[in-house]
């Protein structure tokens, strides 16, 4: 299926590949025709690690990007609620839909009256209908448009490349950004460090590369031939912003980040893509507004739970609770 107008680079069979490649995930996706015509395919897989036993499965799993239904025209909330109807009656003790953001009211209105668990997320979406000229002129604030023409006069070098060459660079910066974060949050640098390794190994950049081939694509920008900053973009029907750092120190004033950010999104335009995602905002009113400045909106949604025991429940506390005892900082 691939008549979505709104689906997700993260939706695709090849994204879908390349986070199982390693083994720790493994493929269960279903598909469902309805007697109206309507077809939906919901990416879906498991965790295989546990033991011989599938315990949990995700559409995605954290760190694996968004799931929930790659859709038909006529997919409405009925379909969608016998989709978690059925996905209720599987084996597992615990099922996360994390859908996609543009979708998220028709997933919410499913799930209603079915006794689900949800847990309020917010993503940013630029909407690019009407070409890069439009976006830039009339969605990009006039100090972003400040800050770009900026970058440009101090020369700031930017690159995008689908061969694998940059991956190195951005895992780098990636690493960084981590121990800034630990800094900022009050999180032990090796605890902080230790979950950068788990969710994205450099192994598990290359393996997207080669997954996605041309449709994976790093930006990077050099200050005085110095890396600065970096991303990894999916490109299909739509685009996702799906890794992002910055070396604030070696960054300085040279707005180097929106220069870069200004020729993704130009490059998306010229691909024809119709929404950029910049991820999830949560409650960073900091990170809203750099997402903003670019034009995005935010969409307020919710990822589902199908459990037959509490456990995200359970998982909410023990982390709560480690986080009051290092003294973390939201």
């Amino acid at each position: 299926m691939n008549h979505d107008p709104e689906a997700m680079p993260y939706q695709s069979p090849e994204w879908n590949n390349a986070i199982c490649a390693e083994g720790r995930l493994r493929d269960i996706s279903r598909y469902y025709q309805f007697e109206d015509g309507c077809q939906i395919l919901v990416p879906l897989v498991t965790v295989t690690a546990i033991g011989p036993v599938d315990l949990v499965a995700g559409s995605y799993p954290d760190g694996c990007g968004m799931g929930g239904a790659v859709c038909c025209d006529n997919t409405t909330s009925r379909h969608l609620r016998e989709v978690l109807k059925d996905l209720m009656a599987l084996r597992f003790l615990s099922i996360r839909i994390r859908p996609n953001p543009l979708q998220g009211k028709r997933w919410s209105e499913a799930a209603g009256g079915l006794g689900l668990m949800t847990k309020p997320r917010r993503a940013h979406v630029i909407d690019l209908k009407d070409g890069f000229d439009h976006v830039y002129s009339k969605l990009f604030t006039k100090a972003t448009r400040v800050s770009i023409r900026k970058a440009e006069r101090e020369a700031v070098v930017v690159k995008s490349s689908s061969s694998g060459e940059l991956i190195p660079l951005l895992h780098s910066l990636l690493e960084t950004s981590v121990k800034r974060w630990a800094e900022q949050h009050n999180e032990p640098h090796w605890l902080a460090k230790f979950r950068f390794g788990r969710r994205d190994p450099i192994k598990k950049l290359y393996r997207i590369q080669e997954a996605l081939g041309a449709s994976c694509k790093v930006w990077a920008a050099w200050v005085n031939g110095q890396p600065v900053a970096a991303s990894l973009v999916l490109m299909g029907k739509n685009v996702n912003d799906a890794r992002g750092a910055i070396d604030r120190v070696a960054l300085g004033t040279s707005r180097a980040n929106d220069l870069l950010q200004k020729l993704s999104i130009e490059d998306a335009c010229r691909a024809g893509c119709r929404f950029y995602h910049l991820g999830e905002s949560g409650n960073s009113a900091s990170l809203s507004h750099f997402k903003e400045r670019f034009g995005a909106t935010h969409y307020d949604y919710s990822e589902i739970f199908i459990e037959r025991f509490p456990i995200s429940r359970a998982e909410y506390l023990l982390k709560s609770g480690v986080k009051r005892a290092i003294g973390f900082k939201d």
